[in-house]
Formats: structure tokens, C-alpha cells, sequence
């Protein structure tokens, strides 16, 4: 950079004589006390500068005003490796953090040009007091920077920025700060953990604007969109809140920054929906066009980041092809022979011959779990997003529900919903299950399995992971030693069920056999290890009696840690809603009978 392009960027206004720039004021002191004019010159052709107020009296090479901006340094043609013009020309990383390093803040005057500018933007007296924002009499405006309540009364921020209290005109720098200071963000003194939920906006103004009215936990970025180093820098602080919600610009560098955001934070990370912005640009422009009204409902209609490769199961189509809590199996037998229902930090085999009702069992364990408040992920290996989502709501809605009609082309009897019944059963399910997104490559692989599951448990809060069935699964390892290689695999999810405080249920299928059902563990195909992880171990069959002809479904229990107890639960299958009941008992119910539509959309 060289010192014209510096001097546009960074010293505001300023004249030139000869080889000389002056601006206004010294970059260092501000003109002092009496804020004394035109005593910095910067010497574009000898590449030099100097104060020539007294008590400042800075002055160095045009290198060292560089290295203070944090701005990379270009070796000039004809000079020499002397260390004033080594640095490399590589993109510039900020230097972060420069922790220990106060500044005092100069003293605010507001003239009236700039308190109309904030008024201008939306901006109220008692938000620009609680910021210390304010004018400094010659037309620009002060951004301090406080980390702590403490520097905000002491008034000594950790770096200011400034900008001028009007319109800027085309190629001049829109902010700049003060040289050598923290790369901190704005309004961290406002922020209270308390308030589990931070805001970060990607500007001064947008910070100020929904300050407004969220009072509190609103701060904004230090370097603009492309800078993120103070994600590494802030760790700690950020570390204080569960959520963080990243409101960035409607623009294309704003949206990159809120997608690099959602990997680079380690809480759960809330979006806004940008088609709300209804045209503009941020939150301040909101404000000013449409009112704190609109600015309002915006910032309440924030949303869980969407992660690649996990889906809300709400919003599939169904018309594509594609620490002891107990969690009740809905089946108050079982409940019982498991010590009372199923527990977390736990894995759960669920086993059984092909066409008995593994998977119908599952989907049902699912809706039991998220209406007892616990949030699900699925992987369905063998059916599709809609096929599992089809048995699911067949499942909730629940018999009286299920219209049964006969398709004339192929004389086959289809089941579906009432349009009214399934919006309020979508409506229950939102947020409540994901699946994993079967279009997305390679989402079988334990690898990337393992790593939805964890943005599963971040951005959605599920505690129930449900893999049907283990051999869909593509497990590290060569065929030859596929058993091997099953196992590692299932005591990694019997780890994360441990590290997440999660119930994991997996589907296994039975051993090829002459037998009716599955009796032993031995009967269960694959690797011992994989029986062995297991808390529990249950069995889903059927037997037919040979003179009435009649089935009957059973659970059996072939391995109980909780209580020792193996035991089978005698079953009733319901074929018109798909659910699989306990015999004696009724359909059971579901909690989506109690949404609002009209009130939910």
C-alpha cells in the first residue's frame, strides 16, 4: 500500500503540499487536549512521517504506520533487506487480541451535525450513551471498544474506530481505527452469560440498531466479514453462551461469514431468515426503512443454522423417492423388564427376522421419545426419507386418522392423511427428528455418520440416535475383516453414547437359519463384540398358530443389563396405522393433536 491509498483509507480528511499529506489530525494524539490541527505530515516520496506537536512528537518510517494498521508490507523497489521492508506480501491475518493495552478515551463533544447522524441511522440518545458512541466535534464519530463494565466507567476501551457523521463518498474509507489496538468486539461490556443467547452483527450500526431492542448481549464483529480470527481470540468469552446467533449482511461476504461461523463456533449457532430482510441490506437499514416493529419480529425469527448432510424431518416431501432419566418404550411391559424404561448413556439392539416389524418398532421408539421432550436423529439405511416419514406420521396420527383408499390403476389399498391432520403432525415433528440426508455423498460412511451425529446433538439437541440396520452401514475396514471392523464401529457409538449422554438404539438382522425366530444372542448376525456393547438386546417376531392360523407378535428379551429380567412381551400389530402396540393395551397417542396450525405458521 502506498501512502495516498493509506492516507484515503485511514487519516480522513487532508490536504497536500508538495511531496507532503496532512491530515486534520495526528493519528496518535488527535491533536491533543486542544485539538490542534494540521501538525502530521506524511512524506510520500521519502516515505516518512512526523508530529510536530510537542508532547507527541511521533514520527518513523512509513512502514511502521503500516505495521500499526496491520497492514502487510510490499518490499519497494530499490530498497534494501534493512528490516523497515522485509514482511511479506502474503494476505494480511490479523494479529488479534492485544491484551494489557488500554487506551483513554478522548472526550465526546456532539455537534449537532453528528447527533443528527445518529438520528439519522435510527439511533437513540440512550443507546449511543450506553456504547460511550459520540462525536468529537469536528464531524466524525467514535465507536470505543470496551471488553469489561470496568473499562466502560473508567473509560479506557481497548481500541476506538471512528467514521464521519455523514453520507461517504465513493472510494473513501468507510471506518477506520485507532493504530495498534485490540481487534476486540464492539458492546462486549453489555453482554450478561445470564442471557444464554449472543448476537453478532456485522456492523457498529447493526449492533447499535437491534441493541435497541434486545437491551443487551448484541455485539459486533472487529474486522468486517472476511476477518474471523477473533472467533480464536474471544474463544472464552463466547464460550459463556449456548447459543449464538450470527445476523449477518444480505450480501454475498455476509453470507460467507455466517456459513464459516456456523463450523468455526462450538455452541449451537442461529441463522435469521434473509428473505425477511425484505430487501435490505442489515439490521440498521431494517430499522431506519421499516421501524423496530420489523426489526423486531426479524430478530425473533431466527433458526438453527441447517447443517449439510442432516434434514428436519418436518419438511420432507413425501412424495419423493428416496444418568438414569427413563425414556418410555410406550410399552408398559417392556418399561418394566428394562428397569423402568430406557436409559441414557446406553446402546440398545433391536433384532428380529426380515418383515417383523424392526423398523416398525423403531420409528415408534422415535415418536415416544420426542413426546417426552427428547429430540431424534435417524439414519435409515434401507428406506427412504419418505418412506420412513410416511410409517412416522401413519404412526402419530393413529388409526382414526388413516384414510384408506383403493388406487384404481393398481387395485392396491393406500393409506394417507387428512391435509389438516398431517400440517399439524409436520408441525409437531419440526425440529423434533432429522434424518440423514441420503442425497448428500458418502452420508453412509461411519466417518461422516459419526460427524452428523455430533451437529445433530449441537444444532438440534438430540439425546436418541437411531441406526436401522448396521449393515448399510460402510465401516472402515476391508471385506475380509468386515466383523472386525462392524465392531470397532459399534463401540465408537456405544462411546458417543457415553461422551453425549445418548441412547442409541441399532437394528441388527438375524443369522440366515432354519429357525422361526430369533431365540439366542447367538442367532443375531455379526460380530459378538457388537451384542456384547449392548445394554440390552430385544428381538421383534412372529409366530403363527397351526390350526387357527392366527399371528402374534412378541418382544423378546435376550439381554438385559438394567435388570437381569428376559422376558417377552406378547405384541398387537395394527396394519391400518402401522403401530405396534402392546397386546391388551390401546393406539397409542400422540401430543399433535394439541397444535395450533393457524397459530404455529
Amino acid at each position: 500500500m502506498e501512502e495516498l491509498e493509506f492516507s484515503n483509507r485511514f487519516l480522513g480528511d487532508y490536504v497536500i503540499r508538495g511531496d507532503e499529506i496532512i491530515p486534520e489530525f495526528c493519528p496518535f494524539c488527535h491533536g491533543g487536549e486542544h485539538r490542534d490541527r494540521r501538525t502530521f505530515a506524511l512524506n510520500k516520496r521519502k516515505h516518512v512521517f512526523v508530529c510536530h506537536r510537542g508532547s507527541c512528537n511521533r514520527s518513523g518510517h512509513f512502514d511502521e504506520l503500516l505495521r500499526l494498521f496491520d497492514i502487510p508490507i510490499v518490499k519497494r523497489e530499490g530498497e534494501t533487506m534493512n528490516g523497515s521492508s522485509t514482511h511479506s506480501s502474503n494476505e494480511h491475518r490479523s494479529t488479534g487480541r492485544m491484551s494489557g493495552k488500554l487506551m483513554t478515551m478522548p472526550r465526546l463533544v456532539n455537534s449537532a451535525e453528528e447527533t443528527n447522524y445518529l438520528h439519522s441511522r435510527g439511533i437513540s440518545d440512550d443507546t449511543a450513551r450506553a456504547f460511550a458512541v459520540g462525536g468529537d466535534g469536528s464531524g466524525k464519530l467514535l465507536f470505543p471498544f470496551f471488553e469489561t463494565k470496568e473499562q466502560f466507567v473508567n473509560k479506557t476501551p481497548v481500541a476506538i474506530k471512528y467514521r464521519y457523521a455523514r453520507q461517504i463518498i465513493e472510494g473513501q474509507n468507510k471506518m477506520w481505527r485507532e493504530p495498534g489496538t485490540a481487534s476486540s468486539l464492539f458492546g462486549m461490556h453489555l453482554c450478561d452469560p445470564k442471557n444464554d443467547t449472543l448476537y453478532v452483527f456485522e456492523g457498529e450500526f447493526d449492533c447499535l440498531s437491534a441493541y435497541q431492542i434486545l437491551y443487551g448481549n448484541c455485539v459486533s464483529v472487529p474486522n468486517g466479514s472476511t476477518d474471523l480470527n477473533w472467533v480464536a481470540d474471544y474463544r472464552d468469552f463466547l464460550s459463556q453462551f449456548s447459543k449464538v446467533v450470527i445476523f449477518g449482511d444480505n450480501d454475498v461476504p455476509g453470507r460467507a461469514m455466517v456459513e464459516k461461523l456456523i463450523k468455526e463456533l462450538d455452541c449451537q449457532v442461529l441463522i435469521p431468515d434473509f428473505e425477511l430482510y425484505a430487501g435490505c441490506k442489515d439490521a440498521n437499514e431494517i430499522l431506519v426503512k421499516y421501524g423496530e416493529e420489523r426489526l423486531r419480529f426479524v430478530l425473533s425469527a431466527v433458526q438453527i443454522a441447517p447443517i449439510p448432510g442432516l434434514r428436519d424431518v418436518s419438511a420432507v416431501n413425501m412424495a419423493e423417492d428416496e444418568n438414569k432419566l427413563h425414556v418410555s418404550t410406550g410399552m408398559p411391559t417392556l418399561d418394566k423388564i428394562l428397569g423402568g424404561g430406557l436409559t441414557f448413556a446406553n446402546l440398545f439392539v433391536w433384532t428380529g427376522k426380515s418383515g417383523e416389524g424392526k423398523s416398525t418398532l423403531v420409528s415408534m421408539l422415535a415418536l415416544e421419545s420426542i413426546n417426552q421432550g427428547y429430540p431424534v436423529c435417524v439414519y435409515s439405511g434401507e428406506l427412504s426419507d419418505a418412506e420412513f416419514k410416511q410409517t412416522l406420521c401413519l404412526q402419530a396420527a393413529g388409526s382414526n386418522h388413516v384414510l384408506v383408499t383403493e388406487n384404481q390403476a393398481t387395485k392396491n389399498f393406500e393409506r394417507s392423511l387428512p391435509a389438516d391432520v398431517q400440517d399439524k403432525i409436520d408441525l409437531w415433528l419440526r425440529g423434533k427428528i432429522v434424518v440423514l440426508d441420503r442425497r448428500a455423498a458418502e452420508v453412509d460412511n461411519s466417518d461422516n455418520l459419526f460427524r452428523l451425529f455430533r451437529m445433530a446433538h449441537k444444532q438440534y439437541g438430540c439425546r436418541v440416535f437411531i441406526l436401522d440396520n448396521l449393515m448399510t452401514v460402510k465401516t472402515n475396514g476391508s471385506d475380509s475383516d468386515q466383523y472386525l471392523s462392524q465392531g470397532k464401529f459399534v463401540l465408537e457409538l456405544k462411546n458417543f453414547a457415553l461422551k453425549y449422554n445418548a441412547i442409541i438404539h441399532l437394528v441388527l438382522h438375524a443369522r440366515k437359519s432354519g429357525e422361526e425366530r430369533v431365540k439366542y444372542l447367538g442367532d443375531i448376525s455379526g460380530s459378538a463384540i457388537v451384542t456384547n456393547a449392548a445394554s440390552a438386546v430385544c428381538a421383534v417376531g412372529r409366530t403363527q398358530d397351526t390350526k387357527t392360523k392366527v399371528e402374534t407378535s412378541f418382544i423378546s428379551c435376550l439381554k438385559n443389563r438394567m435388570e437381569g429380567s428376559l422376558r417377552s412381551v406378547k405384541m398387537k400389530f395394527i396394519p391400518k396405522s402401522r403401530q405396534l402396540i402392546e397386546a391388551g393395551c390401546e393406539e397409542r397417542q400422540y401430543r399433535w393433536e394439541d397444535i395450533d396450525t393457524a397459530e404455529n405458521r
